[in-house]
């Protein structure tokens, strides 16, 4: 038997539904909108980091302390200074570092260099009222007219009950030269009502009776 050939056969493909054929333009189209977006973000955060550089504030110059003064004879007061001095160099963001030179420069009359200390350990630390109490003292020498802030600055952040009453005697007595006596009164008073046995407040309640003319009282 002659075998009859085989008819050649089409094969259709079907075309895909309409939803199939948008799915993967849609698909394509969201992926390039995130890196558009993305490539969006990073220009704009560069943007934002150069314009943060160009407005940013200036670093400040690390405060340098005062040279040590001339003309020192006594080879270990100038050994303190000099070591002092050295861990403020080491340290220049140590407030006591600062103090310490601060009160060594107090110690031997370099008042205008020690003001200059306390100056910057008060900044460092606020809290402290060691250094704005020294700042007061070296007023009182000076300018008594801008003794009375440091005084009360170191008074308001005081909590040690015997400083306290050294730092509250001092600023009564600064008031009672400059003649604001119902302040002094009132920090005289309140010293003497906690402690009866303190001579300074009662003899300061004593010198504002004779300034007020009140005979009695005195």
């Amino acid at each position: 038997m002659t075998p009859h050939p085989q008819s050649d056969e089409i094969i259709l493909i079907p075309k895909p539904p309409p939803a199939a054929r948008e799915a993967r333009p849609n698909g394509s189209r969201r992926g390039r909108s995130w890196v558009l977006l993305a490539v969006a973000l990073a220009t704009l955060a560069g943007g934002a980091v150069c314009v943060w550089w160009w407005l940013r504030p200036p670093t400040a110059a690390p405060v340098i302390p005062p040279p040590i003064p001339p003309n020192i004879q006594d080879p270990e007061i100038l050994q303190v200074i000099e070591e002092t001095r050295q861990d403020v160099i080491d340290h220049p963001r140590s407030a006591d570092a600062w103090g310490r030179l601060g009160m060594v420069l107090l110690a031997q009359l370099f008042d205008i260099d020690a003001d200059h200390c306390f100056a910057e350990a008060a900044r460092l630390d606020p809290s402290d009222a060691r250094w704005p109490y020294g700042r007061g003292l070296l007023a009182l020498k000076r300018n008594p007219d801008n003794a009375l802030p440091f005084l009360r600055q170191a008074i308001a952040v005081e909590s040690r009950p015997g400083t306290l009453s050294d730092y509250s005697m001092q600023l009564a007595e600064a008031l009672l030269e400059r003649r604001e006596l119902d302040e002094a009164e009132q920090l005289f008073g309140q010293e003497y009502e906690r402690d009866p046995s303190n001579l300074r407040a009662a003899f300061g309640l004593g010198l504002i009776a004779v300034a007020r003319d009140d005979d009695r009282a005195a």
